[in-house]
């Protein structure tokens, strides 16, 4: 049985200034459940708006789930979760919008939200024009 569920969205303020995060409330323990079960991945999904040659991350969610990015399900399980959530859905129907992921590789108890905020933080970095400037 396929499982997915976002864990934490976060959204960049104002160009890169701050990075707000909303913790996703999942049915008790069942993150943590999924998250013991050898078939989970975690992965870190930032979402750009393409300017030209240019990205601007906006936004990102964190994703617990038993695809992995092989796996053809994987990119629309990670649109579904997009599209469910208010933050990140306005984004997602935009069509100048393009997404990054990274599997995460976490060892011991599922991260908390400021731990998988920092690993957002990384992958702002890394994805967005501003970042490698």
């Amino acid at each position: 049985m396929a499982l997915s569920l976002s864990i934490c969205v976060f959204k960049v303020n104002h160009g890169g200034e701050s990075i707000t995060s909303f913790n996703i409330e999942n049915p008790e323990n069942m993150a943590e459940s999924f998250w013991e079960m050898p078939e989970s991945n975690l992965y870190m999904v930032s979402i750009a708006k393409k300017k030209g040659p240019l990205r601007e991350v906006k936004a990102g969610i964190a994703v617990l789930t038993s695809y992995n990015h092989l796996d053809k399900e994987f990119q629309d399980t990670l649109m579904a979760l997009i599209r469910q959530n208010p933050v990140l859905k306005p984004m997602a129907e935009r069509s100048n919008m393009t997404f990054f992921s990274s599997k995460l590789s976490v060892q011991g108890v599922i991260p908390n939200e400021n731990e998988l905020k920092r690993a957002f933080f990384n992958e702002y970095i890394k994805h967005s024009s501003a970042g490698n400037a």
